[in-house]
């Protein structure tokens, strides 16, 4: 069964950021968004701990890597647990050493998002 717990979404392109954000949401999870790192950290200074992060990389304002080395820095989100978004399978190895819990290639298949997000959501 689906968490109830909260997923932020940080996607730049509006259009996937619905898409995530209604599949989410239909998946029985409580669903944030922002359109670039800058926002999301807005967000997150506004909110609980969220359980998961799905990021993606290549955005404007700030960076999907410089997000995540902000997150890291903070003490009360350095554990929140993040799955990377992004159209350039080469940024994998690059985050790994990020510790994020997974990696989803764009274009990506909806359910393989929901099953990522059900099994990292804790």
């Amino acid at each position: 069964m689906a968490s109830s717990r909260v997923v932020l979404v940080v996607e730049d392109d509006p259009d996937i950021r619905e898409v995530l954000e209604e599949m989410l949401d239909a998946g029985g999870h409580r669903v944030l968004t922002a359109s670039n790192g800058r926002e999301a950290l807005d967000v997150l200074d506004r909110v609980a701990r969220p359980c998961l992060v799905l990021l993606d990389l290549m955005m404007p304002v700030m960076s999907g890597f410089a997000f995540l080395e902000e997150l890291r820095r903070r003490p009360d989100r350095e554990r929140v647990s993040v799955l990377l978004i992004s159209a350039n399978a080469q940024v994998e190895q690059t985050a790994r050493g990020s510790g994020v819990v997974g990696f989803v290639k764009k274009p990506f298949d909806l359910d393989d998002v929901l099953s990522l997000v059900d099994r990292h959501a804790k």
